[in-house]
């Protein structure tokens, strides 16, 4: 197959689709089936390849590089017409290094955090959405549904990204109940975590922002964070986080999926 030039139209375009996590991980298992019953719906003869970065398990220093290694190998000889990227860590790889390992290649990308990553990449074009995570409209539904809640807790990971939106929430002042205590904890491990949720007084609701990754980097399963939560959690437990939802515990956000 070849990349299609201007007024041209490929028998099968090629379509390079990059997610960030793995199959089998319920947010990214949604994403991929949606992306591509969409495409195939306007385009039928379209065709995929689809990379798994792993990037919840497997991460750190050198990893994207390693990463690009790969993809150089595995497709120097082929044009692809499209590249999409889902959530943030496949458009990092493609700012990193997508201009070198596929030039002149659209891309597309969607459920972006990291507002940074959107600018235009060197000689490719780009385009596609920014996720804004709902923590006002998840705060306000935990409210609504315990409207004697004294104090909101905010749990957050080391991310830079779960910081600026706990940061944006504390912001909102006096659009906020009165009466209401908000906290913020991030950077602790689970251990920590554990023994800070112990401590919470009474009217307490929790709000988990993002956790992803501990203060060592270490990405976190949504299995091993669900089972913190699981065993005789007695506060009201929102998240902005879908996957997180369907566990015992969690009960509900305005999430995103």
């Amino acid at each position: 197959p070849c990349r299609m030039d201007a007024g041209e139209t490929s028998s099968t375009p090629m379509v390079l689709v990059i997610h960030s996590y793995h199959k089998g991980f319920q947010w990214t298992d949604i994403l991929g089936e949606t992306i591509i019953s969409s495409i195939r719906e306007k385009i039928p003869q379209a065709d995929f390849v689809v990379e798994y970065m792993d990037t919840i398990r497997y991460y750190g220093p050198g990893y994207l590089f390693d990463l690009a290694l790969i993809y150089r190998q595995k497709y120097e000889s082929m044009d692809f017409d499209l590249i999409i990227c889902t959530d943030d860590e496949a458009l990092k790889l493609m700012r990193y290094y997508g201009p070198s390992l596929f030039p002149g290649v659209p891309v597309v990308f969607t459920s972006i955090n990291d507002h940074s990553l959107t600018r235009q990449l060197p000689g490719q074009a780009i385009t596609g959405i920014i996720k804004d995570t709902p923590v006002k409209e998840t705060a306000d539904l935990a409210l609504s549904i315990h409207p004697d809640t004294e104090t909101l807790l905010l749990v957050c990971d080391s991310s830079r990204i779960c910081k600026e939106n706990v940061k944006r929430f504390l912001s909102l002042g006096k659009d906020l109940p009165q009466q209401l205590n908000v906290l913020a904890i991030s950077d602790l491990t689970f251990l920590e975590l554990t023994e800070k949720l112990k401590a919470l007084p009474e009217r307490t609701a929790v709000l988990i922002i993002r956790l992803q990754e501990d203060p060592a980097g270490t990405m976190i399963m949504s299995d091993d964070l669900a089972g913190v939560f699981s065993k005789d959690y007695k506060y009201p437990l929102y998240t902005t986080f879908g996957p997180l939802i369907k566990y015992e515990g969690f009960l509900g956000g305005v999430a995103l999926f």
